[in-house]
């Protein structure tokens, strides 16, 4: 199996999480991050809209969101709010919240 093939179990697996009984801003940015690295973008645009929407404090998914807005052919200007969260946030209020990156 080719690296694609892992990347589309990693995102069904995290599909399996995100659809659960409890909906994880986490998974549907892990979903987005990993649609954004196979070039679907649109679909990336989503789940990443996701959890934003789920957990609006998730600097990473804001960040990642805003970013693929601009590598689509966004408005880099409307983009840079989304990613500007992710430079407001210090260390410290990053390792709080256990952002993995």
């Amino acid at each position: 199996m080719g690296a694609g093939g892992k990347t589309e179990d990693a995102i069904r697996e995290a599909e399996a999480v995100a659809k659960g009984a409890n909906p994880d801003a986490r998974a549907w940015a892990t979903i987005g991050l990993l649609q954004a690295k196979t070039g679907k973008g649109q679909e990336a645009d989503a789940a990443l809209s996701e959890a934003a929407r789920l957990d609006p404090l998730d600097v990473y998914a804001s960040y990642t969101l805003g970013l693929v807005k601009w590598v689509n052919g966004g408005d880099p200007v409307a983009s840079i709010p989304l990613m500007q969260r992710l430079m407001d946030e210090t260390a410290v209020d990053v390792d709080a919240r256990e952002i993995a990156f």
